[in-house]
């Protein structure tokens, strides 16, 4: 019987105890590799090279202007005299003094421009790099009007010829709205000749006018 007492007792002092199993299972943890922050090194990085790529590489610098635009409303052939106070209203926000692209027998729309550019479109596109460029069209058409929203292809009261002077054809000198009547007009859509003079067409539709921001 004491041999048989002996023998368990042997048996428990071999088997491991709670210390023992914690220790070993802190063991284990400690030898294991941290996969989580392994994994969140590339996380880490990818916010940087979504900003890097996300920078597109022909953004257009940042312009003050002067600007250039087609006004969002129309006049009729014998409001255009009243041009000139248009774009200022329309312009206010812009800044600045104001002059519609008007030619009349009195005076030609190039000579009324004062400055000597650039002249940008609300969209920060430069439609004329300098007053030489207004009797040769500008590089971009002139549609967007002075909030910066695109007009599409519309027609705009001008009175002028390609080279900026005064065309002739000018709704009676800016009295007339009658079918029967004539007025040189462009379109904004085109970036030629006809910006300015696509076509002598009746005065009885309203039209738009090109508004440029003018400097001393």
């Amino acid at each position: 019987m004491l041999v048989f007492i002996a023998s368990l007792l042997a048996c428990d002092s071999n088997a491991p105890t709670e210390a023992d199993a914690a220790s070993g299972s802190d063991a284990a943890s400690n030898d294991a590799p941290d996969a989580a922050s392994e994994d969140a090194a590339p996380d880490d990085a990818a916010p940087l090279d979504a900003a890097q790529d996300a920078a597109p590489e022909d953004a257009a610098p940042d312009v003050t202007g002067p600007w250039v635009f087609v006004s969002s409303e129309v006049l009729s052939g014998d409001s255009v005299p009243r041009a000139n106070e248009t774009c200022t209203r329309l312009g206010a926000e812009l800044g600045g003094e104001w002059i519609a692209w008007i030619s009349t027998r009195e005076r030609d729309a190039v000579d009324s421009v004062r400055g000597e550019g650039p002249w940008y479109r609300t969209d920060g596109m430069m439609a004329f790099e300098s007053r030489e460029e207004l009797r040769v069209g500008p590089r971009v058409p002139i549609s967007f009007d002075e909030n910066g929203d695109e007009l599409g292809d519309v027609e705009v009261f001008t009175g002028t010829n390609p080279d900026g002077r005064y065309s002739g054809v000018d709704c009676r000198r800016w009295r007339s709205y009658y079918p029967e009547d004539d007025g040189t007009v462009g379109r904004c859509a085109e970036a030629g000749d006809g910006w300015t003079a696509s076509a002598s067409a009746p005065c009885d539709p309203p039209r738009r006018v090109y508004c440029f921001q003018v400097t001393p």
